[in-house]
């Protein structure tokens, strides 16, 4: 039975992200606010917001309600509880964070630049990489991949799929994304992979981590496999289906990788480079009394794992699509908030920021295998304020076990 209840208006200040305030206290401990200040563009005048507040005030949308929109903003402007929580007493309008995108999002040609940008990528990858550290790991496998975006912005272009839109180029390690270069929809996918390669594996190799590269066929060029064989970089890469490696593996003997899937090797110069490739090829649906093979896939690599071990390396290269729909789907990076080209892409670095964020937290709390979507609903507390003493509280509204176990977590977060 539905009972007829009456409505009245209340004045207390409560919010339902109280759980949150693991996050902010996970941020705060990371000196991100500090950086921020120091390393962006100021106000022109002292009543200006602080470069901090508004990159805060975005990424806290993200990641507390999954939601990138700049209006998103104005609904965390109205809950003074969230906002004592976070510290951002003083959080811009929905309009203004808009304005300050379009104003420090730079761009040269089809590519999305500029020094506010390269200030927050750099910021995402020294938090990857330190957390890489934390988990004391010596060699990473480095996959790279461009995430698409549809969208008929003023700016935006034509993609190879026939649709108008904008795209990143994405790299992951464990997770972590630790390179996100915006471009417009028209940029062939192998552009920028060199740059990107020669620039991850100068990072790693300071912080004493050995890289193994990864990557689809996009990354089959001569330049990319003689770096990393002149710098000992053990590569996995998708090698495009020419006619030349398909003479090649017609005649070579093959054995059973499944009942459909075959597989072999041999060796083949790309350019004068000699490289170990892996073939396999599926058993084709005829009638004829004799089994046909087609669909005929390549893999160069200079690993020295047998064949079998060598196809489910490459295969595990699934994780960093897992990595882009986790972007895309809980952290609307499918979704673009301007018609604007450097516009977007500062956007984009900012939510790559939020995503390796909340993969640390996730990290520090030894709840890694959650989705974004899940620790949302962890955070997702109703409470509120109260005064007593001269001194704030934040009362959750939870159990007794839930709430030890807060506790343990926010400990955690301040250490």
């Amino acid at each position: 039975m539905i009972l007829s209840l009456n409505l009245k208006m209340s004045n207390e200040k409560i919010t339902s992200f109280g759980g949150s305030i693991l996050l902010a206290d996970f941020i705060k401990n990371l000196g991100l606010e500090e950086r921020l200040d120091c390393s962006l563009p100021k106000a022109g005048s002292n009543r200006g917001y602080k470069p901090s507040h508004k990159i805060l005030s975005l990424i806290s949308s993200i990641m507390v309600s999954g939601e990138g929109r700049y209006s998103n903003i104005d609904r965390l402007r109205k809950d003074d509880t969230i906002k004592t929580i976070w510290g951002l007493n003083n959080i811009p309008h929905s309009t203004k964070i808009g304005e300050w995108f379009l104003k420090n999002g730079k761009s040269n040609g089809d590519f999305a630049t500029g020094k506010t940008k390269k200030t927050i990528d750099d910021i995402s990858l020294d938090l990857a990489i330190k957390a890489l550290k934390e988990k004391n790991i010596k060699e990473a496998i480095f996959d790279a991949d461009v995430s698409l975006i549809e969208a008929n912005k003023k700016e935006s272009k034509k993609t190879y799929k026939g649709f108008r839109g904008m795209g990143s180029l994405l790299g992951f390690v464990n997770g972590y994304c630790l390179y996100s270069d915006f471009r417009n929809g028209n940029v062939h996918a192998s552009v920028g992979l060199l740059e990107q390669l020669k620039y991850i594996h100068a990072k790693l190799s300071e912080n004493g981590i050995k890289m193994i590269y990864r990557s689809d066929s996009a990354g089959y060029d001569s330049d990319i496999i003689e770096y990393c064989s002149k710098n000992n970089i053990t590569y996995y890469i998708r090698a495009k289906e020419f006619n030349s490696l398909k003479k090649e593996a017609y005649d070579l003997e093959f054995q059973n990788l499944t009942e459909e899937k075959q597989i072999s090797e041999f060796v083949y110069f790309l350019k004068g480079l000699p490289i170990r490739m892996i073939t396999t090829r599926e058993k084709a649906e005829t009638d004829l009394p004799f089994d046909v093979y087609c669909n005929y896939r390549f893999i160069a690599t200079n690993s020295n794992k047998n064949i079998f071990n060598v196809y489910e390396m490459y295969n595990d290269r699934g994780v960093c699509e897992y990595n882009i729909k986790e972007l895309k789907q809980n952290f609307e990076l499918d979704r673009l908030p301007s018609s604007y080209l450097g516009a977007n892409g500062l956007w984009s670095s900012v939510v790559v920021l939020s995503y390796n964020i909340l993969l640390a937290f996730k990290q520090k709390l030894n709840i890694k295998r959650l989705t974004a979507r899940t620790v949302r609903w962890i955070l997702s507390i109703p409470a509120k304020i109260v005064r007593h003493a001269n001194r704030l509280t934040l009362s959750l509204s939870i159990d007794k076990k839930t709430f030890k176990r807060i506790l343990k977590w926010r400990a955690k977060c301040l250490t």
